[in-house]
Parts: structure tokens; C-alpha cells; sequence
């Protein structure tokens, strides 16, 4: 073979050589291609067999009742500081109406025991007032009247006699008197009785 055809030999198989290698260059982009569409093919087929949680329709709707109910627990609970602060203003009126009528009370007692105490002070004086007065008729020594000198407050025709005992005779008067207007007379101890008639009101002077 001579050198001509020599050299057209080896560009031949240069040219062989370079497609070869080309179609292997070419073959290995086809798959690498194809692998990477595969994965992205496989990627959204994964995505839609299988979505996110947050995606899917039973979350929504779980997210969408969760947010439901705890919409009405906040305002279960905007209700409850409602009411709590209601109850606390009444118990507040409560306790104002609870002191107001301890006040009163307290404002009653004392009225009640400052009018008791005027009573018994009325009484008192009434009691003595009685035991230091008394009108006519028979009374008796000690029991009815007390012995002292009393006065009357005068009457027409005034009659009196101090008695030293009731058995009605003339031997029972101590000493009698009938004056006109008023009359002192000193009531001992020892006498039993005292009768006088239309003299008024005795009171006692001593």
C-alpha cells in the first residue's frame, strides 16, 4: 500500500473512531435524559399520589373546624369574663347593701337601747312618783304608802285620820284633821294606816 493510501486509511479510521465515540457520547445523553425525565416524571406522580398533609382536603377541613372551635372557645370565654365581672359587680352591690344594712341596724339597736333606757327612766320616776304620791282612800302603812309627811293638793270638805289599826272604832284614830285647803300630815312607822277623803293628791314634802 502505498503512502496515499495509507493516509486516507487513518483518516478513515479517525472519522470511524469519532463517530463512534459521538454516538456513544450521544447515547449516554439519551439516558441520562431519560433517567432525569423518569425522576421528574416519577416526582410528580409521587406529589400527586402522595400530597403534602397541609394539601389535602381532610386537613383543610380539620384546620377549618379547629379554627371553628376555637373561634367559639374564645368566645365561651369572652362570655365567662362577661358574667365573672357581672357577679363581681353584684357581689359587690351585695356586700354595700350588706353594710348599709349592718349600719342601719347598728343605727336601730342603739335607738332601741337609748329608747329602752328613757323608758326605764320613766319608769323609774313613774315608780317613784307613785310610791311618793297617792290619793284618797284607805292605805296602809308600809306596804301601800311609806311613813313621811305629805301634802295634799287641797279639796273641798278634806278629811283625814291616821289609823292605828282597821277594826273600824273610834279607838283606831291616832289623830284626824279637817281643814280647809291643804293639809300637812307626818305618817309615822308605827301607824297601821292612813284614810283621808276629797283632799286631792298627797305627795310626799318630807
Amino acid at each position: 500500500m502505498n503512502e496515499k493510501d495509507q493516509g486516507a486509511s487513518g483518516t478513515t479510521k479517525r472519522l470511524a473512531g469519532a463517530v463512534a465515540t459521538a454516538r456513544r457520547a450521544r447515547k449516554r445523553t439519551i439516558a441520562t435524559v431519560g433517567l432525569a425525565s423518569g425522576l421528574i416524571v416519577g416526582a410528580v406522580v409521587a406529589s400527586l399520589l402522595n400530597p403534602a398533609p397541609t394539601a389535602t382536603d381532610e386537613y383543610q377541613a380539620l384546620e377549618s373546624s379547629t379554627t371553628t372551635q376555637i373561634e367559639e372557645l374564645k368566645a365561651e370565654l369572652r362570655k365567662t369574663e362577661s358574667r365573672r365581672a357581672q357577679l363581681q359587680s353584684e357581689a359587690s352591690n351585695v356586700k354595700a347593701r350588706q353594710e348599709a344594712t349592718a349600719a342601719r341596724s347598728k343605727e336601730l339597736d342603739e335607738r332601741d337601747i337609748e329608747l329602752s333606757a328613757r323608758e326605764v327612766a320613766v319608769g323609774a320616776a313613774e315608780v317613784a312618783k307613785r310610791a311618793n304620791e297617792f290619793d284618797s282612800g284607805t292605805h296602809l302603812v308600809g306596804t301601800d304608802i311609806q311613813p313621811g309627811t305629805y301634802r295634799s293638793s287641797a279639796g273641798d270638805s278634806c278629811y283625814w285620820e291616821r289609823l292605828s289599826g282597821l277594826g273600824g272604832s273610834v279607838s283606831d284614830i291616832i289623830a284626824n284633821g279637817n281643814p280647809d285647803g291643804q293639809a300637812i300630815v307626818t305618817i309615822s312607822a308605827t301607824d297601821a294606816a292612813f284614810e283621808s277623803a276629797r283632799c286631792g293628791t298627797w305627795s310626799k314634802i318630807g
